[in-house]
């Protein structure tokens, strides 16, 4: 199933600016992929390190749960559900994303752990890496 941005604003509760993710493709019961393009003209890179750009962690790491939560909200019995995150674990950055970069974000549910929570794994790359 291919989400573009209109059905994602239907789907996760963040509104703009906050709404990270631009398009998704569930490519299975528990996976997708989506993209969020980092838009040279998002106010963040005005006041994050002026004169060297650089996406915060948090953003990345937030677009990282947006695209988690677009896959458990669109599983049956989840819709409508306000997502919250828990924790994190084994978190690195390995390269910093500038603007103009494409984030290629991916979730995959790794276990339900009942009472309606999820452990999910979730990447960020940029040219694949």
């Amino acid at each position: 199933m291919i989400l573009e941005k209109s059905d994602i604003r239907h789907i996760l509760p963040q509104a703009e600016p906050f709404l990270l993710i631009d398009r998704a493709e569930i490519t299975e019961a528990s996976a997708i992929r989506a993209e969020v393009f980092l838009d040279p003209a998002w106010e963040i890179f005005q006041a994050h390190f002026p004169g060297y750009a650089l996406l915060p962690g948090v953003y990345l790491t937030e677009s990282m749960a947006q695209t988690a939560d677009l896959l458990l909200l669109t599983r049956p019995g989840n819709q409508g559900k306000l997502p919250l995150f828990l924790g994190i674990s084994r978190m690195r950055f390995l390269r910093p994303a500038y603007p103009g970069d494409t984030l290629i974000l991916s979730a995959a549910i790794k276990q339900e752990a009942g009472s309606g929570m999820y452990d999910c794994r979730v990447s960020a790359s940029i040219h694949g890496k």
